[in-house]
């Protein structure tokens, strides 16, 4: 008899505990509220590029955002409601940051959310920030590697990763075209270079129509404000030898100037700078092509070099940062 009933409870245990297992496979089977939050906050930093969580009055979460300019300096009173993405400050320009306000949820919810990311990170307390998907720590944590200077190398690699311009394989040739050989170019391309991304930099000077080129480094360095700087130097010294004569200098009389020579000399400067560019970029791994650029399609390029020779690249993302030339003013005689 005692062997039968305990037969019995035996096999009763044993359909009890299949019939669990089986609406725990079940798709429909209702979860936790505790599951569902923490489903949410994973899915939330798996998704987000910056995140932050923090209390609106938490003066460590308002000196984060200070020093990272993930938030305005003076206090976090003007975030976006919870949850919403937004754009914050220099260091974040044109990134994704997701600000979550705990304070601001309903009464209780914030303690749920610090269990759930304490069981998480390890760390119980605010600020909390991830940056795609990895957890950076709190305030002292964010503000030591803003300190050492790489935070922002962190935000732009993060970037470059979430892109899939440098941790993803794709089929392009580079990871990034930089279309301009000027200021804004050269920093883009040197910049991606340094962060490990394969880049390719297109510049390109038709000539002037009275057949002037010049070399890398755009319109300020060749014919715009480095030259007229220069120029505006030597007029500069010319006064200062008529003023010497009131303090003393026994300047003779006449002292003349050569055009040419300073022409020469300022020329010579110019292409030490073109120079120099290009060894910059070669340091940084930047394959250099003087070539004008011509787009396919929006991940191909087409270039023809002073001799006609043609080619074509592809790349992940494009930059066109050409800038300006100087304008040409064509003087209009009449006869009389």
């Amino acid at each position: 008899m005692c062997d039968r009933q305990e037969r019995r409870r035996i096999s009763s245990h044993k359909t009890k505990r299949s019939r669990e297992a089986g609406d725990a496979d079940r798709p429909g089977k209702r979860r936790t509220m505790a599951e569902d939050l923490r489903a949410k906050i994973e899915e939330q930093i798996r998704s987000t590029h910056v995140l932050m969580y923090c209390k609106t009055t938490c003066p460590f979460c308002a000196r984060v955002g200070s020093y990272t300019g993930f938030l305005p300096p003076d206090s976090l009173s003007h975030c976006s409601p919870s949850g919403q993405e937004v754009v914050f400050g220099p260091l974040c320009d044109a990134t994704c940051v997701c600000v979550d306000e705990l304070d601001k949820n309903e009464p209780g919810l914030m303690s749920k959310y610090l269990d759930v990311l304490n069981d998480i990170t390890g760390q119980k307390t605010v600020p909390n920030v991830f940056i795609n998907g990895k957890h950076l720590g709190g305030c002292k944590d964010v503000i030591a590697i803003h300190s050492r200077g790489d935070l922002a190398r962190t935000l732009v690699s993060s970037q470059m990763e979430r892109d899939n311009m440098s941790s993803a394989p794709h089929s392009y040739d580079y990871d990034i075209i930089v279309i301009g050989g000027g200021s804004g170019g050269l920093s883009c391309a040197k910049a991606a270079g340094a962060l490990g991304a394969k880049v390719a930099c297109l510049d390109f000077v038709k000539p002037s129509p009275i057949g002037t080129k010049w070399g890398l480094g755009g319109t300020c360095v060749n014919v715009g404000c480095i030259p007229k700087k220069l120029m505006h130097q030597a007029a500069l010294l010319g006064h200062a030898l008529e003023d010497s004569r009131h303090y003393g200098w026994e300047v003779p009389e006449g002292v003349g100037h050569k055009w040419e020579k300073m022409v020469e000399n300022i020329q010579a400067h110019i292409s030490s700078l073109n120079w120099g560019y290009r060894t910059a970029l070669r340091k940084k791994s930047v394959k250099y092509l003087n070539a004008l650029a011509e787009f396919v399609d929006p991940h191909t390029i087409k270039h023809v070099n002073s001799r006609g020779v043609e080619g074509k690249i592809s790349g992940a993302r494009i930059v066109i940062a050409t800038g300006k030339t100087h304008l040409y003013y064509i003087v209009l005689t009449t006869s009389p």
